[in-house]
């Protein structure tokens, strides 16, 4: 990942607003430039750096679901996943799906494409 120093000014800003999670970072315009997520002090224990985001938030969409990634925790996923019992569709309930899908495919790609016009049109000029 590329690194960018800052002044020393805006260091001490970040300090001074106590910041301990993501903030966006704006221009003096009020552009937005990014997301600065500070690093947690090393762990006590000497161990690594921990990644750049919090290991003690949720996920979106995970609210208070256990995210443990130890390979026990993992291979119990994995089989209570595979012990789930299969869904019978019936046919109007199947077209139905593939209709739904189809649909939010179709909403999916319009969004992306005008996503992407804008951000053409912004660096562009």
């Amino acid at each position: 990942m590329p690194a960018v120093t800052i002044p020393d000014a805006v260091s001490a800003s970040l300090a001074a607003a106590a910041v301990t999670g993501p903030v966006e970072l704006h221009d003096e315009a009020g552009r937005v430039l990014g997301e600065f997520v500070p690093r947690r002090p090393p762990p006590a224990d000497g161990g690594p750096d921990p990644p750049s985001r919090w290991l003690d938030e949720d996920p979106p969409g995970t609210t208070g679901d256990p995210q443990h990634t130890d390979p026990e925790s993992i291979a119990a996923w994995i089989a209570e996943y595979r012990a789930l019992p299969a869904s019978d569709l019936t046919d109007e309930e199947y077209a139905a799906f593939k209709a739904l899908l189809a649909e939010k495919k179709a909403e999916d790609t319009a969004m992306s494409e005008a996503r992407m016009d804008a951000l053409i049109r912004r660096y562009n000029g």
